[in-house]
């Protein structure tokens, strides 16, 4: 972790859980509301800067790059205030608004008591998650035996990350729904590695699929417009498959 630099935390170097690597981000301020586009100048910043740190970090070995777009106040300070009765703000929030999030929450949850909003505990409320199912956690005999119960845990469909249909349709099967290639991607890592999904995306779609019972048109990477098939390409007729 560098000396942050104006307007940005600066350059960081993150050893993931998963065994991965991630380097930056920079920083760069735009009037487009819709830009987020990579460059070979922000690489390079991001290479120059980050060997500083990381002085053998191979960038041909690179899998990919993400950008991302946050509105930034010329207070460089949380907005928290509401604006009118029921409507709370929460703007400008930079570094570190994930740490501050549990108490920015209390904060709001104080402005909109104080605002009469009437609000009552759910008694029926559990902050428990039930763990996901990864098998990289797991010893051998503990997966022989999940395969035992369930076969699709010894189907790999992401080779390059090594993740089962099982652990995929586990994750389907949670309360909060997971409609798209790239949701799969954040909960259970299919399409995450090398390759990017260049040979587990049709399956991943498949698995949508059928879960969610749609045809595999409508199946989409990142939400709407962003479909993954426009449509086929043969048609089985005559009783031919």
């Amino acid at each position: 972790f560098q000396t942050p630099r104006g307007g940005t935390k600066g350059i960081l170097a993150t050893p993931t859980i998963h065994g991965n690597f991630m380097l930056g981000p920079n920083a760069a301020f735009t009037d487009d509301r819709e830009e987020l586009k990579t460059t070979a100048e922000g690489l390079k910043e991001v290479a120059e800067i980050g060997k500083k740190t990381v002085p053998n970090v191979d960038f041909s070995k690179v899998i990919t790059q993400f950008s991302g777009l946050r509105a930034s106040m010329a207070t460089y300070d949380f907005v928290i205030e509401e604006s009118k009765k029921g409507f709370v703000n929460l703007i400008g929030i930079d570094s570190p608004g994930l740490t501050a999030s549990p108490a920015i929450a209390l904060k709001v949850e104080e402005i909109v008591k104080n605002s009469g909003l009437d609000l009552k505990e759910d008694p029926n409320f559990s902050s428990y998650r039930t763990p996901y199912i990864r098998l990289e956690n797991m010893s051998n005999e503990e997966i022989n035996e999940l395969i035992a119960q369930e076969p699709t845990y010894g189907k790999i469909v992401c080779r390059c990350e090594t993740i089962t249909e099982g652990e995929i349709r586990d994750v389907l099967s949670r309360k909060v729904p997971v409609m798209t290639v790239d949701g799969i991607k954040r909960r259970a890592r299919a399409t995450s590695g090398r390759c990017q999904g260049g040979f587990c995306t049709p399956k991943v779609l498949d698995i949508l699929s059928d879960v969610y019972g749609k045809d595999p048109t409508e199946i989409t990477k990142n939400g709407p417009g962003a479909n993954l098939l426009t449509g086929r390409t043969k048609v089985a007729t005559g009783g031919g498959k």
